[in-house]
């Protein structure tokens, strides 16, 4: 698995690549005008020359205003016969001006400090390429949450949509403004009840912002574990579970219950807790029942270092189900 530097590096690789694509493709459009306009061409050179005579000028120490008004004035016609041809033959007068893959930070992949657009774009892909979410990006996003499943049986906005619809704009703030200081979250409820679907929906949003997110059941997890640690696979590297900026662990308590689990599960929590580095983990259990289930120093960590959201008791998945049938019978 890759690291966060090797991530940030193949995303400047990839924007480096579309940089050199866009120019290269700006030269051979230019080629074609400059072969159809052949002026242009000889507009180019003498625009050129008369740089250079400036340069040599300039560092001549001569301080003639009459001879800088001589390049200045030369370079301004022949831009202007420039616009005045490309106009002529139907083309942007603007065309042969600098341009840039992208204009806000002038292709050099930051601005005012700070990354510009261009890369967290190609970082975001990238991230999302490395979080185990490509096959769910596209269905487990906030906006195809369905509150309606919540709604009472008169259709009324009772109790539980109320506290599902506070529950999704809080975790909607939460993706929006993450940050290394952001909340651990547990999100406790029974099965089908919408966790590991608002889990997603939360790594889908931050993942935008150029936040490594690494999504995966706990099973997955402790099987990557085992393979490092009891197989002959060299290739195997868990790094990413502490390396990531946001980890989510779906289905706590699915996973076969060892000595060894227990470990990997405390060393995983407890070291990103120690790295402040949040995280986002779901499971079937109450409160109570983690307790019965885990060691003490874990459910201590969950309890104390985790903000506990409990999810409304309610099987979309198998409401889904209903609805679907119900449309099918209907259509027939």
């Amino acid at each position: 698995m890759a690291n966060s530097n090797d991530l940030h590096r193949l995303a400047h690789e990839r924007l480096r690549e579309k940089q050199d694509r866009f120019n290269l493709e700006r030269e051979l459009r230019l080629k074609v005008v400059l072969d159809e306009i052949p002026r242009l061409q000889q507009i180019k050179e003498e625009l050129a020359s008369n740089m250079r005579e400036f340069t040599r000028f300039a560092f001549s120490g001569d301080r003639s205003e009459e001879k800088f008004n001589e390049y200045k004035n030369r370079s301004l016609a022949l831009q202007k016969e420039r616009k005045e041809l490309l106009l002529k033959h139907g083309y942007a007068e603007n065309l042969f001006e600098e341009s840039y893959y992208c204009d806000l930070c002038k292709d050099q992949g930051y601005k005012d400090n700070q990354f510009c657009e261009c890369f967290k774009r190609e970082l975001s892909e990238v991230f999302l390429e490395n979080s185990n979410l490509m096959k769910i990006y596209n269905d487990q996003v906030f906006e195809k949450y369905e509150l309606d499943f919540f709604l009472e049986e008169d259709g009324s906005k009772g109790k539980s949509w109320m506290m599902m619809k506070k529950l999704t704009d809080y975790l909607k703030l939460y993706a929006e403004s993450f940050r290394e200081s952001s909340n651990n979250l547990l999100f406790i409820g029974a099965p089908g009840c919408g966790k590991s679907f608002l889990s997603c929906a939360v790594a889908c949003e931050v993942v935008k912002n150029g936040v490594f997110v690494f999504y995966t059941p706990v099973q997955d997890m402790v099987s990557q574990f085992e393979t490092e640690h009891f197989g002959n696979n060299k290739n195997v590297d868990t790094s990413v579970y502490k390396d990531c900026d946001l980890l989510i662990i779906d289905d706590l308590g699915t996973e076969f219950k060892t000595q060894f689990t227990d470990s990997v599960l405390y060393n995983v929590i407890n070291d990103r807790i120690n790295m402040k580095k949040p995280m986002i983990i779901s499971t079937n259990y109450t409160l109570e029942e983690l307790k019965e289930t885990y060691h003490d120093r874990l459910c201590s960590r969950l309890i104390n270092e985790f903000l506990t959201i409990k999810f409304e008791n309610r099987d979309i998945r198998q409401l889904k189900k209903i609805k679907k049938s119900q449309k099918n019978r209907g259509n027939q």
